[in-house]
């Protein structure tokens, strides 16, 4: 049981749905986009426990990788990339924050 826990809320799951984003971005293909959003669902609802900035931040994952989807899907290439820049610097912050502790 431990091990579902960790694939959906863990650090694995983080670099996978970075990853498909990623490649739905360098492919131009929303569907990958999509799915990287509900990938991101239950970290992101993980972050809503926190008390100070990241709940924010588990709100606005999904909202920026469903704009990235339509951005990508209207044809607009550097919005969607402008889009996940923050997701991933949150990331590389909190991976960050974890290591240093």
């Amino acid at each position: 049981m431990d091990i579902v826990v960790v694939l959906f809320f863990g650090w694995p799951a983080i670099a996978i749905f970075l990853i498909i984003a990623a490649v739905g971005v360098l492919l131009r293909n929303s569907v990958f986009l999509i799915v990287a959003l509900i990938l991101s669902l239950p970290n992101c609802y993980y972050l809503l426990g926190a008390n100070n900035w990241f709940q924010l931040m588990s709100i606005a994952i999904p909202a920026m990788l469903g704009f990235s989807a339509i951005a990508v899907k209207q044809k607009w290439f550097v919005i969607s990339v402008a889009v996940l820049l923050p997701i991933y610097l949150f990331y590389g912050y909190f991976f960050y924050l974890v290591m240093s502790q």
